[in-house]
């Protein structure tokens, strides 16, 4: 080989070294193995929590009905929901879609269309573009009901709670501190009270996208993600409120992407949460488990799983040695002690009936919900394994209303299903997220 080709040869080597060398080094993440056995126990757990609800929706009589004792009760369980023959065919279609598509029956052009949809993507500035414009509008749109009177039963002792906040809430054993002191500060400082909720609203949208881009590593799936919540009536209904706002949604959204960024400011969060309300301690296993399958190294998941630990102990330590149960009215919630005296199981079934009366006019989320079940326990057997979590994020807030009215005094309510919305939007962008086997289309 001649001098002058070896001189090339070299050269180009020594550029390419240089070129990886200047190149930022990735943060060496310790890969979570798939484990089959994992995947499948939180797709059953999931799959037949939602089945469950959305029974109501095709025979809304049906669960309470199996579980109620009175014979004088003159109700047909077999009579079908509005709802029941449009989910009925939503979902058979997709599962004869998903059926042919694994069978590898779909015509070609479908398939790959199906692949490109999984590939593609945008770049961080047209994405961060995009968000800015939707977040806007939204925003927009929101603030002019800032103007208008919160028409909730209870914003009257919630507003009197705010405007009186101070140090004796603590005294008085009031838990929700943080929810008061933000709406005593939206008072204080723009002399409305439903001007930090709209903020928390829009900040929980961008948390939103920023869990589902760190999920699905795609950010064209965040902003699908933030679509999805945008579109949901629920939401929309309790984005401005005060009575019902969504601080206790926001830090909990926050405490999830923390442990990917900043991981002990993930419990704080996660206290912030629980102390703008105490249902936000059901999320607890959820979080353990969300811990569990993220893509993150081993030390980081001890290091972040020993405070909520923490938490629970303490938790315990509350309710069992002092005797402490959390009762409220208007959603001021005060510590006393009180005890649940038995379960109730007509009021446990009619708990799960309540998800598809709720949420009645989220007709998307009714019809999706249990094909995005099946989406994600197969995009987790891809290697998509943050799904699992997603999965169970999902199904636990499913479960939360029938544990509420089975085991405490408590009623649904339907701003309690708002985090439902917010992880059914993070679980359709999970579903685009990328995978290995399309990482080239033919």
């Amino acid at each position: 080989m001649p001098a002058s080709r070896r001189k090339k040869g070299k050269k180009k080597i020594k550029e390419n070294y240089n070129k990886e060398k200047e190149q930022p080094q990735e943060e060496q993440v310790e890969p979570v193995k798939n484990k089959s056995i994992i995947s499948l126990v939180a797709f059953a757990f999931s799959i037949t929590i939602v089945f469950i609800s959305i029974i109501p929706i095709v025979f809304p009589a049906l669960l309470v009905s199996s579980a109620s004792s009175l014979d004088e009760i003159s109700i047909n369980p077999w009579e079908m929901g509005g709802l029941a023959m449009p989910l009925i065919v939503i979902n058979v279609l997709f599962l004869l879609f998903g059926i042919a598509y694994f069978k590898n029956k779909l015509p070609t052009w479908v398939k790959k269309l199906v692949q490109n949809l999984l590939n593609f993507d945008i770049s961080k500035k047209t994405a961060l573009i995009v968000l800015g414009v939707i977040l806007l509008i939204y925003t927009a749109a929101s603030a002019v009901e800032l103007s208008q009177d919160d028409t909730f039963e209870d914003f009257i002792n919630v507003e009197k709670a705010a405007e009186n906040f101070g140090v004796d809430y603590v005294s008085r054993k009031i838990i929700n501190l943080v929810k008061f002191f933000l709406l005593s500060s939206s008072i204080a400082l723009f002399d409305n009270i439903r001007v930090i909720p709209l903020i928390a609203s829009v900040a929980a949208l961008t948390v939103t996208y920023l869990l589902t881009v760190k999920i699905s590593q795609k950010r064209f799936a965040g902003l699908v993600s933030v679509m999805v919540v945008i579109q949901s009536y629920t939401f929309l209904k309790y984005d401005t409120t005060a009575t019902y706002e969504n601080f206790w949604i926001l830090f909990y959204l926050i405490s999830l992407y923390s442990l990917y960024r900043i991981w002990p400011a993930s419990p704080i969060s996660y206290i912030l949460s629980v102390l703008s309300k105490a249902l936000t301690v059901a999320f607890l296993p959820l979080t353990l488990f969300f811990i569990y399958r993220a893509n993150l190294p081993k030390k980081t998941k001890v290091l972040s799983i020993i405070p909520y630990i923490a938490i629970l102990i303490g938790g315990v330590i509350m309710v069992s040695v002092f005797n402490l149960d959390l009762i409220g009215s208007a959603d001021v919630i005060v510590i006393q002690t009180e005890k649940i005296e038995s379960f109730n199981a007509v009021d446990f079934w009619q708990g799960f009936s309540s998800a598809a009366f709720m949420l009645r006019f989220d007709v998307i989320l009714l019809l999706l919900i249990l094909p995005l079940i099946v989406g994600l326990y197969l995009a987790s057997r891809k290697g998509v394994l943050q799904a699992d979590a997603v999965m169970i994020l999902i199904a636990g807030t499913l479960l939360v209303a029938p544990l509420l009215t089975g085991f405490t005094y408590m009623t649904n309510q339907p701003y309690r299903f708002v985090p439902l919305v917010f992880f059914f939007a993070i679980g359709i962008g999970t579903l685009l997220a990328k995978r290995p086997e399309f990482s080239k289309v033919a």
